[in-house]
């Protein structure tokens, strides 16, 4: 056992991990920024108990997978090279501006507060139309999928 953890604690410290290994890191920072954005769409929607569940699961959606991604981070696995060339711009910045003295839930926090004046731009005036047609153009209810 002593051996396997040696084994990977290397891989860790030399980052040898191939494309596929890394593959999935490239779609969690697309996941993250697209579910808070979806989310954010959502919230211009009227209101009732289905639109309120949407919100709650693709949040969730975007706080995991964005966890997930800046876990990879702190521990190694990824670099923030690897962040700037494959992760959304606004998601890689938002991780260069911490310098990693900030946690995972305000940095995330950050990306969604992005997401929710970017979403409030484009809606305009006819809120709950707009937001179900970018919602539906989006793709949304597959994020997380």
């Amino acid at each position: 056992m002593k051996k396997i953890l040696l084994l990977f604690s290397l891989l860790l410290s030399l980052n040898v991990f191939s494309q596929d290994d890394l593959s999935e890191y490239k779609h969690l920072g697309l996941k993250t920024v697209m579910a808070f954005k979806c989310a954010n769409m959502v919230t211009h929607h009227e209101y009732s108990e289905e639109v309120g569940k949407e919100w709650n699961r693709l949040f969730n959606v975007g706080m995991s997978s964005g966890t997930k991604l800046l876990d990879a981070i702190r521990s190694g696995i990824i670099t923030r090279d690897f962040m700037r060339n494959n992760v959304p711009f606004l998601f890689s910045l938002r991780i260069s501006d911490s310098a990693g003295l900030f946690s995972n839930d305000f940095i995330l926090g950050g990306l969604y507060e992005e997401m929710l004046n970017s979403v409030f731009d484009e809606v305009g005036e006819a809120a709950d139309i707009n937001s179900r047609n970018m919602y539906l153009k989006n793709n949304c209810a597959l994020v997380g999928n």
